[in-house]
């Protein structure tokens, strides 16, 4: 039988055990399928299949494309972060509504396609009612987008909304040929009751978009709030950043107005450090309808206007704290104490591994352990450098330390 369109049929944590369950409710078992002993071509296998290949059929399959050229690839897992205010939600949207209609974003090409847009902290009619003001245009313009306005629980397997969510999305997709991209907004609105700080919860909402990216074909992206302290990166555990190719940190250069940067900390396969300047321009969209509204009430919302140039009070940070834990793990399991030597440029006493120690750690760390060599060694090599300049840490090759 011929399979529905936009249904892969099977979860990546399905494939993982082995079962041939439907989201839809077909709980066929993998017995049920035709069995084949001939080898499959390689440039037609699932890329979630188990079996090993060959070097040559590994070289025969598709390079990775670009959802948003240089920023964000199809199929990917992405992390939006920022601090409250910072305007993370309008520049989401702002990319969600150009992928949608085919439109560059930020000068960049994207592939369009559907994109759904689950608003799980509300607040997105006014911000579309000025994002469609701004640009002149009108809810028809943005036909391949859908929200789902709703507070929803993807994080409990058996009492959640995960399932439910995935069948409504296919439905979707096949109005609108395909979706390409579902945005969860926000991470902490999609588990309640959970605990972002815990490795459990967590990984249960990774597996969550993963799920979703299998049973759809389609990427996930989180928008998810920074810590306390911006420059340590996303809240909660770090099994999010490990899994997740693209982050994107978002910062106000002026407090709660002014322009903003959002800054690519971690591309998978990509570069990091892109910056990219926008400013959250106010929309007035009319009286205020609320019958018990005073004379002269207004509603209004903002949209964002890209830069051309990074302003220059907003000062790059050295965000490398991933890699200065990294090496912190590294010192503890095969740190030594440097000899004491009257010569020796290493501080007398301090503990030290070796630089290939620390990047072994650091590959751990940050994820990249499915990168290429040239993608390891120079994101590696840009956070060596900056904590060095930093004066975060010593190196006297082949050693390091911190300092």
């Amino acid at each position: 039988m011929m399979e529905p369109a936009f249904d892969p049929g099977m979860t990546e944590a399905e494939y993982t055990r082995g079962r041939r369950r439907r989201v839809n409710g077909d709980d066929r078992g993998a017995h049920d399928e035709p069995h084949h002993d001939h080898e499959q071509d390689s440039t037609t296998d699932d890329p979630r299949s188990l079996r090993p290949l060959t070097i040559e059929q590994l070289m025969q399959r598709p390079s990775p494309t670009w959802l948003v050229r240089n920023v964000m690839l199809r199929n990917s897992l992405s992390v939006i972060f920022g601090a409250s205010g910072s305007g993370k939600t309008f520049l989401m949207l702002d990319m969600a509504a150009a992928i949608a209609q085919g439109k560059r974003w930020c000068g960049r090409r994207v592939q369009p396609g559907g994109v759904v847009y689950v608003a799980g902290e509300g607040h997105l009619r006014l911000r579309l009612a000025a994002y469609l003001q701004h640009h002149q245009i009108t809810p028809a313009d943005l036909r391949r987008l859908r929200v789902v306005a709703s507070t929803i629980n993807i994080l409990q397997d058996d009492t959640g909304d995960l399932e439910t969510l995935i069948a409504e999305i296919r439905k979707a997709a096949a109005a609108l040929g395909g979706v390409v991209l579902v945005v969860l907004d926000t991470l902490n609105a999609m588990m309640p009751g959970g605990d972002e700080n815990a490795s459990a919860d967590m990984g249960r909402m990774i597996e969550a978009a993963r799920r979703i990216m299998a049973a759809l074909d389609c990427g996930v992206a989180y928008v998810h709030h920074s810590g306390k302290d911006e420059s340590k990166g996303s809240r909660g555990h770090s099994s999010l950043k490990a899994a997740v190719d693209l982050e994107l940190q978002i910062t106000a250069t002026g407090g709660s107005g002014g322009d903003r940067i959002a800054e690519v900390v971690k591309l998978r396969d990509g570069e990091i450090g892109q910056r990219i300047a926008f400013r959250l321009d106010p929309v007035d969209l009319g009286a205020d309808p609320d019958p018990d509204a005073d004379d002269g009430e207004r509603v209004g919302s903002c949209a964002l206007t890209m830069l051309d140039v990074v302003p220059a009070t907003a000062k790059k940070p050295v965000r490398r704290d991933v890699a200065l834990d990294a090496l912190r793990e590294a010192i503890g399991e095969y740190g030594e104490h440097a000899p004491v030597n009257g010569t020796s440029t290493i501080p007398a006493g301090v503990k030290i591994v070796t630089l290939d120690q620390w990047r072994n750690r650091w590959v751990l760390r940050t994820g990249y352990e499915d990168s290429t060599g040239n993608s390891v060694r120079k994101n590696f090599d840009d956070d060596r450098r900056a904590l060095l300049q930093a004066d975060r840490i010593g190196i006297s090759k082949p050693y390091v330390w911190i300092k």
